[in-house]
């Protein structure tokens, strides 16, 4: 695994987006989905679910969208570290608060990608939190005899906890020794409104992140591949007629516009 990531870091990132790229990622692609292959579903449940989740699901997705020049392993400043720790860990770094679209103007990030998850030492105890209270719902369901819907309630509860460890343990070595800020992975899914807010904005935010790198910008943007650097005609364009300043509070306003819609 940890030779596949020096091979997308050192070579496959800098070939050209699309099919050259995509097609020397294959290999990297395949061997991160056959990983969970080399557990027992018997005898290393936990280890095999995990890599299921972290390689085969995330890792996956996060390669393809690299492909199109789009998600976390797009990124051109990543250090080593920094790169195969996006790549093997189940987690997404927090977007910065203004960057350049394809007019030239500041363009504000909407969603939850301008949150950050909070500091290392808060998502370490949160990750200890969450293990002891594990340890809870693993005692209550192998000890008591509970009815069908506590019971469900408490593996529910059980899964919310299991997914939290496993996030935000990885996640407070990532911003205390690499220097990144990652996106939060829950919000209180049981405080959820509808459907939407429960996917959306608050039940594994890593995962939902991914897939709008991957599938929703482009469609929303109605291009497959994500360009480094825009036009010429459209920068000068964009920066016609109005300052920087002008330009980044009017994006900022119909962000927060569409943000509340």
């Amino acid at each position: 695994l940890l030779a596949c990531g020096w091979t997308l870091h050192a070579f496959i990132r800098h070939i050209r987006a699309g099919w050259p790229r995509f097609t020397a990622s294959v290999p990297a692609i395949i061997l991160l989905g056959l990983m969970p292959c080399l557990f027992s579903s018997n005898e290393e449940v936990l280890s095999k679910t995990s890599l299921l989740f972290t390689a085969a699901w995330l890792g996956t997705h996060k390669v393809l969208a690299s492909t199109i020049n789009r998600g976390p392993l797009a990124g051109k400043g990543l250090t080593l570290p920094q790169f195969l720790a996006l790549l093997l860990l189940p987690v997404f770094p927090a977007a910065v608060h203004t960057t350049t679209g394809t007019s030239g103007a500041p363009v504000v990030p909407q969603g939850r990608l301008l949150d950050e998850a909070g500091s290392a030492s808060q998502l370490l105890m949160n990750a200890v939190i969450k293990t002891g209270l594990l340890g809870v719902v693993v005692l209550l369901l192998g000890t008591m005899q509970l009815p069908d819907p506590l019971r469900y309630l408490v593996y529910s509860f059980g899964m919310v906890c299991f997914l939290a460890f496993l996030m935000d343990g990885p996640a407070s070595f990532i911003i205390s020794a690499l220097g990144l800020k990652i996106i939060p992975t829950f919000e209180a899914p049981w405080l959820s409104s509808s459907l939407a807010n429960f996917w959306g904005f608050r039940w594994n935010i890593t995962t939902s992140s991914v897939l709008r790198t991957l599938i929703y910008d482009p469609l929303v943007e109605g291009v497959l591949i994500k360009s480094d650097t825009p036009p010429a005609s459209q920068q000068r364009q964009g920066h016609k007629g109005a300052n920087p300043q002008q330009l980044q509070h009017k994006t900022a306003l119909q962000g927060s516009k569409q943000a509340e819609e």
